[in-house]
């Protein structure tokens, strides 16, 4: 469907999808099938990105190796560094294929200055820097952060699945209704799919805790 829509490209593994829910496997997996299915159709930018430089490493070879086009890296999350070793970690995936960078200090804990960018920006496979700061026109959503309200919305809608990896949990009853309201509001057909939007019962979603 968002082929159809005249999307150019995905990224598969992201955070604003389960992506740090998975496990490698999984991840490279679901990277290997989202090229064996779209590859030929769209651009795939695999989130093969990790706090540590080893691991992001590792999985950039094998997301490269199943046929991912790009790469999306985040900043080292959780333990901070300092910008030389931003710097250098972003050199160690860099020679490896196009790669974006990601932004996000709200999540990472810390903010990718614009010298970072403009020291790695001699490298040809640079592709472009996915930037979440400085945008406070959105910040009104932050209440109802991703993926939650948008997986409990596709859920609704008959598009996607109604599982969750915990710690995610679907959006509160009351919330699902309010969403069919405003879909039938607005109309059916201004939002992805075809099935009429409806409202789910808790027992009908899968939370998911093991493997």
């Amino acid at each position: 469907m968002q082929i159809e829509g005249g999307s150019e490209g995905v990224i598969v593994g992201g955070t604003t999808g389960e992506g740090h829910l998975m496990s490698w496997d999984e991840h490279i997996m679901l990277i290997g099938h989202t090229v064996n299915c779209f590859g030929t159709r769209i651009k795939v930018i695999g989130n093969t990105g990790s706090n540590s430089t080893r691991e992001a490493v590792h999985a950039t070879e094998q997301g490269f190796a199943v046929g991912m086009h790009a790469a999306l890296h985040i900043n080292p999350y959780y333990g901070k560094t300092s910008t030389e070793g931003l710097i250098s970690h972003f050199e160690a995936v860099l020679p490896m294929g196009p790669t974006i960078i990601y932004n996000v200090p709200s999540r990472s804990g810390q903010d990718i200055p614009p010298q970072v960018i403009e020291a790695l920006s001699g490298y040809s496979n640079l592709a472009g820097v996915k930037e979440c700061v400085g945008h406070e026109r959105v910040k009104c959503y932050t209440d109802k952060p991703n993926p939650i309200a948008l997986n409990t919305a596709l859920a609704q809608l008959g598009v996607a699945r109604p599982v969750f990896r915990l710690p995610y949990v679907p959006l509160p009853l009351e919330k699902r209704i309010e969403f069919v309201r405003i879909v039938e509001a607005i109309g059916r057909g201004n939002f992805v799919g075809h099935k009429e939007a409806r409202v789910l019962d808790d027992d009908d979603f899968v939370l998911i805790s093991r493997y």
